[in-house]
């Protein structure tokens, strides 16, 4: 089955690439992907940034979600059925849902997300053997890519996105940074220093816990104007709300978040 899903790599890349693209600004899978199928992670913001609040304040960009999250989707929506990646783009953006693509081609979600866990774990578990990653940050991906895998099963077009793992490390970052009036290379040294956010306000006289409500809170104000606009269900709102807070309080504890994490891991 694996062999079969890493087939449709370059294909899905070409179809998604080329629908998506455009409307979503994203350059598409190849430029959000290394060789081995793993997502890229940018320096986070924080460092190059002129303007924390600013940043901080346009969370808007939290909603775009993961591209690797949406392809992956695609690609086991491809796989379980008899559809091309671009018969799938062109139904989310009829506006169905992934979940609703299997079903309607004769197979189930449950069918449609065992693939997408498979497929998962592959890619980080080759991560693993290729790049020396340790066990525990290899765990915690597969957890998070599961986890915000079936938050998006049942959106229409795959639209709002639930908030990328590399979203939510600038966000609670970001927060910790305002919390504790840090200033951005105060925060990088501390991470690159294998300290957590955590770590770093407790020393300036702050908690981890206090940055954990400024983001979660700023998210959920975004959330409820998703609701307002009928893009969100009240119940997907608060089902969001909890899983991102959850992420965010490991977050906050985790050594040496998003800059130093590989390095850092137990």
């Amino acid at each position: 089955m694996i062999a079969k899903l890493v087939s449709w790599i370059s294909s899905l890349v070409a179809g998604v690439a080329m629908l998506w693209g455009g409307a979503s600004g994203s350059a598409g899978l190849g430029a959000q992907m290394d060789p081995v199928g793993l997502p890229l992670a940018a320096d986070i913001p924080v460092s190059e940034s002129p303007g924390l609040a600013g940043r901080f304040e346009g969370r808007g960009w939290l909603f775009k979600g993961d591209p690797f999250v949406r392809h992956g989707l695609v690609l086991a929506t491809v796989s379980v059925t008899d559809l091309s990646a671009v018969e799938v783009v062109e139904a989310l953006e009829a506006g169905k849902s992934v979940a609703e693509i299997a079903e309607l081609a004769g197979k189930t979600e449950d069918d449609m997300l065992a693939e997408y866990d498979e497929t998962i774990e592959f890619i980080f578990n080759t991560a693993k053997e290729r790049r020396d990653w340790p066990e525990s940050l290899v765990k915690s991906r597969i957890e998070w890519y599961q986890q915000a895998g079936r938050q998006m099963v049942h959106q229409p077009g795959l639209t709002p996105a639930y908030p990328g793992l590399h979203q939510l490390h600038v966000a609670i970052i970001l927060a910790a940074a305002k919390v504790g009036k840090l200033g951005r290379v105060e925060v990088r040294d501390g991470l690159k220093a294998c300290q957590s956010l955590e770590d770093i306000l407790e020393a300036n006289g702050h908690t981890g816990s206090e940055a954990v409500d400024l983001a979660a809170g700023r998210i959920d104000e975004r959330l409820q104007k998703l609701v307002d606009e009928g893009r969100l269900s009240e119940s997907q709102r608060q089902d969001w709300l909890a899983g991102i807070t959850a992420a965010l309080k490991k977050m906050v504890a985790t050594p040496g978040l998003h800059l130093a994490g590989k390095a850092c891991a137990p």
